[in-house]
């Protein structure tokens, strides 16, 4: 069993996905780049890995990748390597401008499209600063639940972690079934996840109640 996010996973904004003028190729690319920006919003694939892994032509490539810089979803940056060959730094644009004439969704026909439209940019606005504190906050708990597990195992965390993090929350409860495997010596990580999934952890540890 391997978690789905074991590789790691980004952010998709349904602005991009909901926006009419670009091919489902420009949104797969940008999808396959968000997915490896993470929340650096910041990628650097080669060109052909990207080509290799989405199983499309160099050309055809090119041309839909053109679509995102041309909205602005997206920039493209060329950064020096120490081998003195470059490569290209995808940067995916957290904001954008937009007038009313040209919004990636249809809104003609809606009453006060103006008004809606700024509702629309503040609840955007409040929903970004809601995932931004996760982000933050989802990052401090794996790096105590990097140190933990290295100081239980004498071995470096795994990026699996960020995982149990996104699924269970709770940093005290995932302690405690990290710790409850090592002592069953059983594959630590695994069994931790086994134990939260199934709702078989101890509650001998303070009365610490398992969140699902």
């Amino acid at each position: 069993m391997k978690s789905i996010l074991a590789e790691g996973y980004g952010i998709i904004p349904k602005l991009v996905m909901r926006d009419e003028s670009l091919s489902i190729e420009a949104k797969a690319i940008y999808a396959y780049l968000a997915a490896f920006a993470g929340n650096r919003f910041e990628a650097y694939p080669s060109v052909e890995l990207i080509c290799h892994e989405l199983n499309i032509s160099k050309k055809r490539f090119l041309t839909h990748r053109k679509m995102l810089v041309e909205r602005g979803y997206m920039e493209i940056k060329r950064q020096r390597a120490a081998n003195g060959f470059s490569n290209n730094v995808y940067v995916l644009t957290q904001s954008i401008c937009y007038g009313n004439d040209s919004l990636p969704h249809e809104t003609v026909g809606q009453q006060g499209v103006t008004e809606q439209y700024v509702a629309e940019q503040d609840v955007a606005a409040i929903s970004n600063r809601f995932t931004n504190n996760n982000l933050i906050n989802n990052s401090l708990k794996i790096k105590e639940l990097a140190a933990f597990y290295t100081e239980l195992t004498g071995e470096a965390a795994p990026p699996e972690l960020a995982g149990l993090v996104e699924t269970y929350k709770d940093v005290a409860v995932i302690t405690e079934a990290l710790s409850q495997a090592h002592t069953k010596g059983r594959p630590v990580l695994f069994y931790a996840d086994y134990l939260l999934k199934n709702s078989l952890l101890s509650t001998s540890f303070g009365g610490v109640k398992i969140p699902f």
